[in-house]
């Protein structure tokens, strides 16, 4: 299913289920993420532009080159050897409810 028509069924008022709505917001989320990637890429590695500072109308963005380190914290405690029951008593357990959403039309 095309945005256009997701927008359409959305204004027709006929997906007036919160699971319906969902989906629908869910899926417009994604067109924007994508589209936020797509633009965010050109910023990065378009020729034009790259490390920088942009000025638009509304709003200034800065493409900057960052280093990021990260600890494995698994890999280190398993060169300790560390017993099962003492990473037990080191796991935190956690309910919580979430809601998975499939779409039940073909090509949506």
């Amino acid at each position: 299913m095309k945005f256009t028509q997701l927008a359409a069924l959305i204004r027709s008022k006929v997906m007036n289920h919160p699971v319906d709505q969902l989906g629908a917001i869910r899926a417009q989320i994604e067109i924007l993420k994508r589209k936020e990637k797509r633009i965010e890429d050109r910023l990065k590695f378009d020729p034009k532009y790259g490390e920088g500072q942009y000025e638009g109308i509304l709003f200034r963005a800065f493409v900057v080159h960052t280093e990021r380190a990260a600890t494995d914290w698994k890999a280190i405690a398993e060169g300790f050897g560390p017993s099962h029951q003492l990473v037990s008593a080191y796991t935190k357990h956690l309910d919580y409810l979430s809601v998975r959403l499939g779409a039940k039309l073909k090509g949506a």
